[in-house]
């Protein structure tokens, strides 16, 4: 029942963030409203000291440059770099989420804001405004 309520609660909170008939946004404009939430849990989950040896390279060498690629205060966001944080950072993440020491009821939450940013991306990528970028 608890997973029944938490899938409403994010299909509402997209249905909010973007719209039913989103209009187009830009790359930029995504990623304005994505960063925060994936920013926040990338460095929750640094802070846990849950990930060690490759877990932490990983982490470090893989999904940290592919957020700081489109979330960082001076990254240039094009319509690829935010795919690659959906299709490639986001999995290796969840990933990692589900092979680490955490309890079973934190590895779904954290699971379940991950794959919430990266439902937001996807959703936000079908009417996306190329702008040359």
């Amino acid at each position: 029942m608890k997973r029944i309520f938490l899938l409403a609660a994010c299909i509402a909170m997209l249905a909010v963030l973007f719209g039913c008939a989103t209009a187009p946004q830009t790359p930029a404009q995504i990623a304005a409203r994505v960063c925060p939430l994936v920013t926040d849990e990338v460095s929750t989950l640094a802070k846990a000291g849950i990930f060690t040896g490759g877990a932490q390279d990983t982490l470090t060498d893989k999904i940290q440059p592919a957020v700081d690629k489109v979330c960082a205060a001076s990254s240039t966001v094009t319509q690829f770099s935010l795919q690659s944080l959906s299709k490639e950072a986001a999995p290796l993440l969840i990933d990692l989420v589900n092979a680490s020491t955490l309890a079973q009821a934190d590895k779904s939450k954290a699971v379940l804001v991950i794959g919430t940013a990266q439902a937001m991306i996807d959703t936000a990528l079908a009417s996306v405004v190329v702008t040359g970028q």
